[in-house]
């Protein structure tokens, strides 16, 4: 399919919650990326990602308050660009992601503070550790997606945590941070 072609068909994406319908959406692995960010020695800010998470939206546009998100994200996939880094992250003095293979979020309290904007507080589970967290999140638009053929939704989050609150404080007083960036994009769609 051409680009103008794959351009028509796939439309602009509405702001308009109306026209996303209710339902329970997937959300779409291969357009979902956590990013998170950690200040080195006061230098820089250091970013890395998950690329494995999968998750479930029920979406409810006449009450957008009322809609749940749950989201696994697999530890062992955290990505730096460097290999050997990655593996040492995986191990018990960061994620420990052999004693525990899930990140887990699970909204409690949705809050609309716009037309396409609002604050999700939710549990979040690291390293065995429950503590409620709150995203700034933005809805993106909804569109009929291309190829699936179903209603597809979009949103960004942003937020920050203590890592030490969970108890990951390797190198806290080295000068690796302790607070964390989360950047998140994730796309959801309409289950069948």
């Amino acid at each position: 399919m051409s680009a103008a072609l794959l351009a028509q068909a796939c439309g602009t994406p509405t702001l308009d919650l109306a026209d996303a319908p209710d339902g329970n959406y997937q959300l779409e692995p291969s357009h979902v990326r956590i990013l998170f960010g950690v200040p080195h020695l006061g230098l820089s800010t250091y970013w890395a990602q998950m690329t494995r998470a999968e998750g479930t939206l029920q979406f409810d546009p006449a009450a957008p308050e009322a809609s749940v998100v749950s989201v696994k994200i697999d530890p062992a996939s955290v990505m730096t660009g460097d290999a050997k880094f990655d593996q040492e992250l995986q191990g018990s003095s960061w994620f420990d992601s052999a004693d525990h293979p899930e990140i887990r979020f699970v909204s409690t309290r949705v809050v609309r503070t716009g037309e396409t904007t609002g604050v999700v507080t939710g549990q979040l589970t690291l390293l065995g550790v429950t503590k409620e967290i709150t995203l700034d999140v933005i809805f993106n638009g909804s569109l009929l997606h291309p190829f699936e053929q179903r209603r597809a939704l979009g949103f960004s989050a942003t937020g920050t945590i203590r890592r030490s609150d969970f108890g990951m404080d390797h190198l806290v007083l080295f000068g690796i941070g302790d607070d964390v960036k989360l950047m998140l994009e994730a796309e959801f769609i309409l289950r069948e």
